[in-house]
């Protein structure tokens, strides 16, 4: 997130830093092995390299704790951010990352960002985080539009696969003349972290994800119902190395029915930019947990402390506002409470009833100015932008 996204810092920096001094005895146990929190950059900046590293480097200033992560997406620009943010000794998770080739560019910026760092490099930090089942999502949709039978047989094969050749060039990076001359200087891998372990085809084993990828240097990310699972009936033994050959063939199948994995990266790549990272399904009105409900003022539009920095209001009452033929014409804003944890949000009109749920974050300023109308006398409004507006509105409001 970017501290000028219009997000609460206040609440977004005690809460991290409350989250890194519950785990910081454990990174301290671990020799800085475990222990680590991740706070990922606003959306916005995944294309903008430099804005990248100055928003990184401000997170480590303000925080100034060892076991802070910065999340940098795995795009072209923010392959240079990464060697610039680790030449600078900040400690980073590169996230969304769904393809060799991409993957393969990641390793090579933060050798190059070690290379380049003067200072003590066993403090530099770094995981790199590689989506699983949602490559499986999108390949099988594809396949299963192929139709083959040599198509269709390769269904829940392609994200292990390339998973497991993904751990075979990190073995390979992570070692050799280069990587010692860095290892000498104090310099810690950066170890694979499978994300996206949940499976989403409900035909596939639970712990599919997890069972076939089990291995040192290592990390992955477990929903606690996969956890159970694991606990119930998980196979805890190590797994990455084997099968690699097959995971070989498994991608030359996949290639020779038509599957493009390089457009299937660059597809999920930049589906998890435009919705802000991987999250869960769309929530509904059982999913706001409102930790601070805050009234909005009417008329001169009071500021509420969920206001983003910088956002424009009226200096003096607004008139009512006109409804158009492209308007409708909405209760005031006094009629309703905004609840909001900053993660999502809800209307609240008095009589109890949710007019609208969960946007799901506040980092950009686009958001109020969509939400609240502050040309238009106090009254809101809705229309977001792009192809999908009804996924951030309640039944009742109409863009």
């Amino acid at each position: 997130m970017g501290e000028d996204q219009g997000v609460d810092w206040s609440l977004v920096t005690d809460d991290l830093k409350g989250a890194l001094a519950v785990l910081r005895p454990t990174y301290d146990r671990s020799g800085g092995a475990d222990g680590f929190v991740s706070v990922e950059l606003a959306p916005a900046l995944a294309h903008d390299t430099q804005a990248s590293v100055a928003a990184a480097r401000a997170l480590h200033r303000r925080l100034a704790e060892p076991n802070l992560l910065v999340k940098i997406p795995a795009t072209a620009e923010g392959v240079r951010t990464i060697r610039e943010a680790t030449a600078e000794g900040l400690s980073i998770n590169v996230t969304l990352l769904f393809g060799l080739d991409r993957y393969e560019q990641v390793i090579e910026a933060h050798l190059q960002g070690l290379e380049a760092h003067d200072g003590d490099l066993s403090a530099v930090h770094s995981v790199a985080s590689f989506f699983v089942s949602r490559v499986d999502t999108e390949v099988d949709r594809r396949l299963e539009a192929i139709g083959t039978p040599a198509a269709l047989a390769l269904r829940g094969r392609a994200a292990l696969a390339q998973a497991k050749l993904a751990y075979r060039l990190f073995r390979d990076r992570f070692s050799g003349p280069r990587w010692q001359a860095l290892a000498a200087r104090g310099a810690r891998v950066q170890g694979p972290l499978w994300a996206s372990t949940s499976t989403k085809n409900p035909a596939y084993a639970e712990t599919l994800y997890v069972d076939g990828l089990i291995g040192p240097d290592t990390i992955t990310t477990l929903p606690e119902a996969i956890i159970a699972a694991f606990e119930d009936h998980g196979t805890l033994a190590t797994t990455i190395t084997d099968g690699v050959q097959d995971a070989e063939a498994t991608l030359e199948r996949l290639a020779e029915v038509g599957i493009d994995l390089g457009q299937v990266a660059g597809l999920l790549e930049d589906e998890g930019v435009a919705e802000g990272g991987p999250r869960s399904p769309a929530p509904t009105t059982d999913c706001c947990r409102c930790c601070r409900p805050e009234r909005i003022g009417v008329r001169g539009m009071s500021a509420s402390t969920l206001d983003p920095p910088g956002a424009v209001q009226p200096t003096a009452p607004a008139q009512p506002a006109l409804a158009g033929p492209d308007q409708g014409a909405y209760p005031p804003i006094a009629d309703y409470a905004l609840l909001s944890d900053c993660h999502s949000a809800a209307l609240v009109s008095r009589d109890g009833s949710i007019d609208w749920c969960c946007f799901h974050r506040f980092d950009a300023r686009p958001v109020f100015a969509r939400l609240l109308d502050w040309s238009g006398g106090g009254h809101f409004r809705i229309a977001p932008p792009g192809p999908n507006p009804g996924r951030h509105l309640g039944h009742s409001l109409r863009s």
